[in-house]
C-alpha cells in the first residue's frame, strides 16, 4: 500500500471536487491518501509519502501563490519521488490549450518552481463543466506506483521543445555536465564577442521546458558569467525528441 500525498487549492470549488473524487479512486485501488487543502499544508512535508500530487486552480490568471510556494520549498523531496501537478483552468477549454505543453498556465508554472514533475495534466475549470467529467483520464490501476500513477495523468512526454546556446569560456566543464546529468547531446561552435573581440564557445543544446531549470543551474555553477539564450522550436527530431523516419531523413540500407 502506498501511501499518496494530496494538495489541494481551491476557490469556487472545482478543484477541490476533484481532488475529492482522484482520493476515492485511489483509496478504491488499495492506496493512502492524505488530501490536505494549501492553506494548511505549510507543515506537511512530501517527504513522509511514496508519491505526491499537487493539483491548483488559477484565479484571476493565476496560479495560487501558495502553491508556487510550496513547491519550491519542498522541490528536493518531490523530485525525489514519483509526482505529477494538474492545473484548472478556463482556457484549457480550447482545444490548442487543452494539454500541459501548450496551456500557458502549467508553463508558467513550470517556469517559477525547481520541482520537475513527471507526469502533468490540465482540466477545463468552466463552471458549467460536466461533474467529474474532466476525470475520464484518472483510470487508476492497482498494478505497481509507476503504471498505476501514469494511468491518472498523461505523460509529459511532448512538453515543449526548446533550442538552447550557452556562451561560455567553460565550455568542458558545461558540456560534459550537460551530457551526464542532463543526458542531452550539446554541439560546441566558436564564436567571438564583436564589442571586445575576444573568443568564445557556443554550445547549443535541445531541450524541453522542464530541463531549463537544470541547465541554468549548471551553468551557473560552472561559469557565473556565462550568457543562456532559449528559444521555442516548432519540432525537435532525434534521439531523445520525436524519432526520425527514414523518409524524412533520407536513410538508406
Amino acid at each position: 500500500m502506498k501511501r499518496v500525498l494530496l494538495v489541494c487549492s481551491s476557490t469556487d470549488g472545482q478543484t477541490r471536487r476533484i481532488c475529492d473524487r482522484l482520493q476515492r479512486i485511489i483509496e478504491d485501488a488499495g492506496d493512502a491518501v492524505t488530501l490536505v487543502l494549501i492553506e494548511n499544508a505549510r507543515d506537511v512535508s512530501p517527504a513522509g509519502f511514496q508519491m505526491a500530487v499537487i493539483g491548483a486552480r488559477i484565479r484571476y490568471g493565476r496560479t495560487d501563490v501558495r502553491v508556487i510556494e510550496y513547491a519550491n520549498r519542498h522541490a528536493a523531496a518531490l523530485n525525489a519521488m514519483p509526482s505529477a501537478y494538474f492545473s484548472v483552468n478556463i482556457v484549457a477549454r480550447k482545444p490548442e490549450k487543452n494539454r500541459p505543453e501548450t496551456n500557458p498556465y502549467v508553463q508558467a508554472f513550470l517556469r517559477r518552481v525547481a520541482w520537475r514533475p513527471p507526469m502533468l495534466e490540465v482540466f477545463a475549470g468552466k463552471l458549467d463543466y460536466p461533474r467529474y467529467g474532466a476525470l475520464d483520464w484518472f483510470n487508476w490501476q492497482a498494478t505497481g506506483a509507476e503504471k498505476g500513477a501514469r494511468a491518472w495523468f498523461r505523460p509529459s512526454t511532448r512538453r515543449e521543445q526548446l533550442l538552447t546556446l550557452v556562451i561560455t569560456d567553460q565550455a568542458e566543464a558545461v558540456g560534459q555536465r550537460i551530457l551526464s546529468e542532463l543526458h542531452r547531446g550539446v554541439t560546441e561552435l566558436a564564436g567571438r564577442g564583436m564589442y571586445t573581440g575576444k573568443p568564445h564557445s557556443v554550445l547549443m543544446c535541445a531541450l524541453t521546458v522542464t530541463e531549463v531549470h537544470r541547465l541554468e543551474s549548471l551553468v551557473r555553477d560552472e561559469d557565473p558569467h556565462a550568457f543562456i539564450i532559449v528559444s521555442p522550436v516548432q519540432e525537435v527530431r532525434g534521439s531523445g525528441f520525436v524519432p526520425l523516419r527514414e523518409d524524412e531523413a533520407g536513410v538508406k540500407d
